[in-house]
């Protein structure tokens, strides 16, 4: 006769779970865009549930007001970056795991191949701007996601897949384009201001992370949540009350499209579009607006080469007589240009991004890097 020793290993309630797949979170790789109230929950909860590998995506520092709210936060982190905290705090909660913290903006600093290389995103993200930034890398990658919103006493969880329902562009409001809009001065620069945040508890962030986790789970083992694409879930909790509404498609939405095949052959990320296009004439397509100048009508251009996202609306004013200058950009790199032998690094291209290259023939080509 032989006896079975009870399984008390770290993820031994998990695995009696009817359908559970351990091994399958501990290989997947879950993109988190946000680090702060919702994207510490959400994270947090990924963590303890054994998924593999988060990418942390955050460029703010942690404040004051952050403590009160974010359960992977100390005291003496004020004024750290958020993404670097919270993997360290997660590295703790699951030793096993990979926690990459990627310190920039989902506008020009997540490149289109890191999204492409996770099995799923999750938005936990606090404006309009940077939930359509993120709808766009993820419709183009092919990588379904999931948004979380909070409120005092609400929070809402909604789930988008490239290949079916509608995506958070499509129901966007004339509000939130009007808002959306509003991202950039007269002069096509970045606007500063950021508000004064959302007023919010740890109660409706608790609830909304583990929401967000409970999908990701199901997303991840390939089953159904409860959750179909293009729909959206609202908690409230005063009075209490849950509803799923079926988002409205646009099928005319810019944002539907998913990359096709990709070469891959190992392209560093410090070549430059005249190494990619192979002594070729032709152009290669940055996927982003690459600001080449700022221009004084009085006195005169100055050259820059930076993603237009990352100027801002301080730096339009002239140094010499003050005036709002204007923005000359580009976002296909030509063969004639001079700037086609700089490395594309140094242009602003970041590690793991996608570039159109349009020679002979036209190809997409993933750039590599360090950051995986």
């Amino acid at each position: 006769m032989t006896f079975a020793l009870p399984d008390r290993s770290r993820f031994a309630r998990h695995r009696q779970i009817a359908g559970w797949d351990q091994e399958r979170l501990a290989a997947a790789t879950v993109l988190v865009a946000g680090c702060g109230a919702l994207g510490n929950e959400a994270a947090k909860n990924l963590a303890l549930l054994g998924v593999g590998r988060l990418i942390l995506v955050d460029f703010d520092r942690i404040e004051e007001s952050n403590l009160v709210r974010s359960v992977l936060f100390r005291p003496g982190d004020v004024g750290r970056p958020k993404a670097a905290v919270a993997a360290e705090r997660l590295a703790d909660l699951h030793p096993e795991g990979r926690f990459v913290p990627l310190a920039g903006d989902l506008w020009c600093d997540v490149g289109l191949g890191l999204v492409r290389a996770a099995r799923l995103a999750v938005g936990c993200l606090d404006s309009v701007n940077a939930r359509f930034a993120l709808n766009r890398l993820a419709m183009r990658a092919g990588t379904p996601w999931l948004d979380g919103g909070l409120g005092v006493a609400a929070c809402q969880v909604a789930r988008y897949d490239p290949r079916a329902g509608a995506c958070y562009e499509c129901h966007m409001t004339p509000e939130m384009s009007r808002r959306f809009a509003e991202r950039f001065s007269c002069a096509g620069l970045a606007r500063q201001g950021r508000g004064g945040g959302v007023p919010t508890t740890a109660v409706s962030a608790a609830l909304a992370g583990a929401l967000l986790a409970g999908e990701a789970v199901a997303i991840l083992h390939g089953q159904d949540g409860g959750l179909r694409p293009g729909q959206r879930l609202t908690a409230q909790l005063a009075p209490y009350r849950l509803e799923v509404d079926d988002l409205p498609g646009n099928p005319d939405c810019c944002a539907h499209g998913v990359l096709g095949p990709v070469e891959s052959a190992g392209a560093p990320h410090g070549v430059s579009a005249r190494d990619l296009l192979g002594g070729e004439e032709g152009a290669v397509e940055l996927g982003f607006e690459l600001v080449t100048a700022l221009v004084c009508v009085r006195c005169g251009p100055e050259a820059v080469l930076v993603p237009r996202p990352r100027l801002r609306r301080e730096d339009a004013l002239c140094p010499g007589c003050g005036n709002e200058r204007a923005v000359d950009w580009v976002s296909w790199i030509e063969s004639e240009m001079s700037i086609a032998d700089r490395p594309l690094h140094e242009l602003g291209v970041p590690a793991h991004h996608v570039v159109r290259v349009h020679g002979t023939r036209t190809r997409d080509v993933l750039l590599g890097g360090t950051l995986l």
